[in-house]
């Protein structure tokens, strides 16, 4: 798993099939492979009963808690005491998709870019500064993130920082920023700021083709 979801905390809606499955893989390890089978099926047989939590694809979601239970009501069904173990299944699971039919845009729009930059001081003093440099430019700073988190502006919740920012800028004016216009801005952070990469941001066929940093606002 990547990232965390700290909003989500206490909410009871958080898919544990990736605590389920680490537990599988240790059970593999230690040579209990008739115990990770029966747990694995059982995962695998409540997805196919369309039962899921919100971050996957079909009808209506459950919670956490109840489909861990439904996990636990499929165990001995599908793998008796005493029975032979199924094989070791170490591929990924089946999980429902949408669709995965390969599509070509036919249209794509540039949205600004993300710079990612090494910084020891705080959010605030980064942010300041950022939008000092952008102040009178047709780019403007969106939001700062650390670890997947936005921490500027802040929205009260803050990761344990460490010294790599990506830093979101996007047109002031919701036009469609020129490469020159973002390689001019790059290049006036470039003089204050150390920064180590950069991503250009993009929507393809007006679907947004880049991540949300956790608590940010979509466009």
């Amino acid at each position: 798993m990547h990232g965390s979801t700290p909003k989500y905390a206490g909410s009871n809606a958080a898919n544990p099939s990736a605590v389920i499955l680490s537990g599988v893989m240790l059970l593999r390890h230690v040579g209990l492979e008739e115990q990770a089978a029966r747990i694995e099926q059982a995962l695998e047989a409540s997805l196919a009963a369309d039962i899921h939590t919100r971050d996957v694809a079909g009808s209506t979601p459950v919670s956490t808690t109840a489909f861990a239970d439904a996990v636990i009501a499929r165990l001995d069904a599908l793998l008796p005491e005493g029975a032979a173990a199924a094989p070791a299944r170490r591929g990924r699971l089946a999980v429902p998709r949408i669709d995965d039919t390969p599509h070509a845009p036919g249209g794509r729009s540039q949205v600004g870019m993300d710079v990612f930059e090494e910084w020891d001081g705080s959010p605030e003093e980064l942010g300041a500064s950022l939008e000092a440099i952008t102040n009178g430019t047709v780019l403007g700073l969106k939001m700062i993130s650390n670890r997947g988190t936005m921490v500027y502006p802040s929205r009260g919740i803050t990761p344990s920082l460490v010294d790599h920012y990506r830093c979101r800028f996007v047109s002031a004016q919701g036009t469609e920023p020129t490469d020159a216009e973002l390689l001019s801005l790059l290049w006036a952070i470039g003089e204050r700021h150390r920064w180590m990469h950069v991503e250009r941001l993009q929507r393809f066929d007006g679907t947004r083709g880049y991540a949300l940093a956790q608590g940010e606002d979509g466009e």
